[in-house]
């Protein structure tokens, strides 16, 4: 006889759980030569990051998603995307 599998309550009504592939953005907070900075310090591509999360939120301009959730209908570990960042967006079963 198979074990039936456990059915875990979802905690809160999140949407479903995503893989977000994105690029950030960079900024640089001190006085620079701009000569210097851009022969030595400009980067050569974009930082590529991956995110994965509960849907909080969407729109048109933006993704909003939650690494965590609890039981207790609380978000933690909140990111706010620009949609004209997003690479690659994948729904995890």
């Amino acid at each position: 006889m198979k074990k039936k599998k456990p059915v875990v309550p979802n905690p809160m009504p999140c949407g479903p759980l995503l893989r977000v592939v994105w690029l950030d953005s960079t900024g640089w907070s001190r006085w620079t030569d701009l000569d210097d900075f851009l022969a030595e310090q400009v980067p050569k591509e974009s930082c590529r990051c991956e995110t994965v999360g509960w849907l909080v939120h969407e729109d048109k301009e933006k993704l909003i998603v939650a690494s965590s959730r609890s039981v207790i209908s609380a978000i933690d570990g909140i990111l706010q995307i620009p949609k004209c960042a997003i690479l690659k967006r994948t729904e995890i079963e």
